[in-house]
């Protein structure tokens, strides 16, 4: 169910504001066909499976959706950690496969989606943008997992950004900007609450959080550096596969505390999620080995 590009399909969309060019229908047709299987997405209520192929249809139809596939997609993502928690752990292994090669495809219509909404209103679509405006989705990025990382633990460390003065003018990569700042935002989460648990309430004094970025080749490439706990390398392996967290579950508790939690706190969704979000703009995210803490590296191809 993987497109093979999904930047050339969402260029398609953008030039022609339509859904009925030639390279777009195969997914969706796919999308359709796994959906028509009693064993796809099992664990989801019929609601939600309905509500995926009714706007799956929509699209191939080139309508406009009466309603956001945002709801249905989050409602997707909270009955699936809901259900994960009953899981073998053989039967998570072969969902989190499943997920693995899926979702990249469901957050491209979620994205698809936006993009027919948007041009139904007659309001322009732009998700071709130059490195300095990347630049200044990440500053937005790292402000608001600051601010989420202060409400939740109470301290927070700092976060410092170093985008380099050169880059090509002419180039551009295509970013849908909530995606990218979500994806980001994941990263730096996980960065910051390392530093809490390994400096306590010292967190705010310790070794900046960095995120630096650059041109490299014919991609844009994002690190994110923390100075925490680290991760052991099977840790690494698993970082990104659906449903592996080295943080311990927590319930949501509705009241203001030191760990709130929250319906998919601890349950391994995050950062998968974030590299969905990526590989649906055709970038990834990978971990790196580092002697001190841990380092995240996001990838973004060039489009021009």
């Amino acid at each position: 169910m993987m497109a093979s590009n999904f930047r050339q399909l969402t260029q398609a969309v953008l030039k022609q504001q339509s859904l009925k060019s030639a390279p777009l229908l195969p997914l969706l047709s796919t999308v359709t066909r796994r959906l028509e299987r009693p064993t796809t997405w099992s664990w989801l209520s019929d609601s939600v499976r309905d509500d995926i192929a009714h706007h799956v249809d929509l699209l191939a139809k080139d309508q406009v959706p009466e309603a956001s596939f945002d709801h249905t997609f989050n409602r997707m993502l909270a009955e699936t950690a809901q259900e994960a928690r009953s899981w073998s752990a053989r039967t998570t292994f072969l969902r989190s496969a499943e997920l693995e090669q899926t979702m990249p495809a469901v957050a491209w219509l979620k994205l698809v989606s936006q993009i027919q909404q948007r041009s139904d209103s007659d309001q322009p679509t732009n998700l071709l943008y130059a490195m300095e405006d990347v630049g200044n989705f990440l500053q937005g990025a790292v402000f608001d997992a600051k601010a989420i990382t202060l409400e939740k633990l109470g301290v927070t460390s700092a976060v410092s950004v170093d985008v380099r003065d050169e880059f090509s003018p002419d180039r551009q990569y295509l970013v849908q900007p909530a995606s990218l700042s979500f994806a980001v935002q994941e990263i730096l989460k996980n960065a910051l609450a390392s530093h809490h648990r390994k400096y306590g309430t010292d967190a705010d004094l310790a070794p900046f959080v960095t995120v630096a970025l650059h041109e490299e080749g014919s991609s844009l490439n994002i690190l994110a550096n923390d100075n925490g706990e680290g991760m052991t390398l099977q840790q690494q392996r698993v970082a990104l596969h659906w449903f592996s967290s080295t943080v311990e579950e927590s319930e949501p508790t509705y009241t203001f505390s030191g760990n709130f939690g929250g319906q998919l706190e601890g349950k391994g969704v995050g950062l998968p999620l974030a590299r969905a979000y990526l590989r649906a703009m055709d970038g990834d995210a990978s971990l790196l080995h580092s002697d001190i803490g841990q380092t995240v590296r996001v990838v973004i191809p060039v489009c021009s």
